[in-house]
């Protein structure tokens, strides 16, 4: 998932025009799922594994665990990371292994939005 961005000097009067509207898309772009959005996923990924053998308490608390570690990950970023990592993992993973999984596309989100605010630094006023 590379995007190249073109080289530019300084934008002309039309894409500077633009700028701030796209600067704007790509934050949300990385703005953290809702809870219940990191639940489902989670969840989804626990029908893949065996079960473990712990208590409603214990499985309650891991979920809680689970949400607050990985709330600033977007939905999508996410989901992408996970259907990534169910290709490698032999085991349920660690809030660490998810996060390795969804740093790709979150890095190319980061990347892009590091662009834009570079290039809108350029704008000549």
């Amino acid at each position: 998932m590379q995007t190249q961005l073109p080289y530019l000097d300084a934008p002309g009067p039309d894409v500077a025009a633009l700028l701030p509207s796209m600067i704007v898309d790509a934050e949300a772009a990385l703005a953290g799922a809702a809870p219940g959005a990191i639940r489902r996923i989670v969840g989804a990924i626990t029908t893949v594994f065996p079960a473990a053998k712990v208590s409603a308490t214990e499985a309650q608390m891991r979920g809680e665990l689970y949400t607050a570690a990985l709330a600033d990950l977007p939905e999508d970023a996410l989901q992408a990371g996970m259907m990534a990592g169910l290709k490698v993992w032999r085991f349920f993973p660690s809030i660490a292994e998810m996060r390795e999984q969804a740093e790709p596309f979150m890095a190319e989100r980061r990347k892009i939005l590091g662009a834009l605010r570079n290039l809108s630094m350029k704008v000549r006023h």
